[in-house]
């Protein structure tokens, strides 16, 4: 079993397979040919139905970054038919029980150290394409397949890594390393506590919106929502000196390459800053520090930085400071959490207040 992915085979045999699975209509096609890959068994046959599944997946995705969940699914999908291949199953045969038996092939895996969270996510695409297959009518069995997509108890306890925080050594040192947008982006994530991902969405045009003054951006998150982030003055006031100097001098050094963006966070060459590109300049920066230290534990820092913050002021005022946090993490994914949120963060002085005082502290 093998993918083929757009742009790393015959361009000439991905237009023949879209034609033959969707006609003339070019749209769909063109689209195809971008993201989405194909499936080649060992017999060398087509398997057409997970490229429609992911396509599927791909056109009504709300995800920041489809392409990447995409690739995701793809890669969980093909170790899947790697199984059915080896154990000489049909593929389109899922049943509860084969997604034990799969789940026991992940675990006693000689390639690849499957942890119980990229085991779980493998049986959740599993299940979630099974429950497609039915739609379609494609299972071997379909109230086999349909049962198989509701079976939660295949799933493995997953004890997460208790997640670590930057000492304030590793901070002053990236700090001090870290250049032009690159350093921003770190000091962004420390006092927002935004993904990367999120972060580098942001655009020059909302921050302008702002005034010089500190106050709330609309910044997309995971999951396709949409968060309001406020931004301390400390924080603003860096990012309008980087805007006027360091962006300006980036795009003017690409504007021979015809180079022009909205987007905060750009590179030397005046494009958009990419997450390859700042994790890269990060872990350079790093050294020679040793151990594991990731720019996503930037969001966890700020998150128990500004817990310790909440606190106090929580206990005084019949507060929770969990929520709270959640809150400004984008977590709040209950009803009772968001309505709770919306009547404390926007208006409440305080909270405001300790954000400005935890990104002064950042001592960027």
């Amino acid at each position: 079993m093998r993918i083929i992915w757009p742009g790393t085979s015959s361009r000439k045999i991905l237009k023949a397979q879209e034609k033959h699975m969707f006609g003339e209509r070019q749209e769909v096609t063109d689209s195809l040919c971008k993201v989405i890959p194909l499936y080649i068994s060992s017999a060398g046959q087509v398997i057409h139905e997970p490229t429609i599944y992911l396509l599927k997946k791909y056109s009504t995705s709300r995800m920041l970054n489809p392409t990447n969940s995409v690739r995701t699914y793809a890669e969980a999908l093909k170790e899947w038919f790697v199984y059915c291949e080896g154990a000489d199953r049909l593929w389109n045969d899922i049943s509860i029980r084969a997604l034990y038996s799969f789940r026991s092939y992940l675990g006693n895996s000689a390639t690849k150290a499957n942890r119980s969270a990229s085991i779980n996510l493998r049986l959740v695409v599993l299940r979630d394409f099974s429950k497609f297959l039915a739609e379609q009518s494609c299972c071997v069995d379909n109230s086999a397949c349909i049962a198989a997509s509701q079976a939660k108890k295949v799933l493995l306890n997953d004890y997460k890594r208790k997640t670590r925080t930057i000492s304030g050594e590793v901070r002053s040192h990236l700090l001090g390393r870290l250049r032009g947008s690159n350093r921003l982006v770190f000091v962004w994530s420390l006092a927002t506590g935004l993904r990367i991902s999120s972060l580098l969405a942001i655009t020059l045009s909302a921050i302008h919106e702002l005034r010089g003054v500190a106050g709330f951006i609309i910044v997309p998150v995971k999951g396709g929502k949409a968060l309001e982030v406020y931004v301390p003055l400390r924080l603003l006031n860096e990012t309008l000196r980087y805007s006027e100097l360091r962006r300006e001098l980036n795009i003017t050094i690409g504007a021979g390459g015809g180079a022009t963006t909205n987007a905060l966070f750009i590179n030397a060459a005046g494009r958009p800053l990419t997450y390859q590109s700042y994790y890269v300049s990060f872990k350079r920066a790093l050294k020679p520090h040793t151990g594991r230290v990731t720019p996503h534990q930037a969001r966890a820092t700020f998150a128990v930085n500004m817990k310790l913050r909440f606190d106090k002021y929580a206990n005084t005022n019949n507060l929770d400071s969990i929520k709270l946090v959640q809150g400004l993490l984008g977590h709040a994914n209950s009803t009772t959490t968001e309505i709770y949120l919306d009547d404390i963060l926007p208006t409440t002085m305080e909270i405001t207040t300790l954000l400005e005082e935890a990104a002064d502290d950042l001592d960027i």
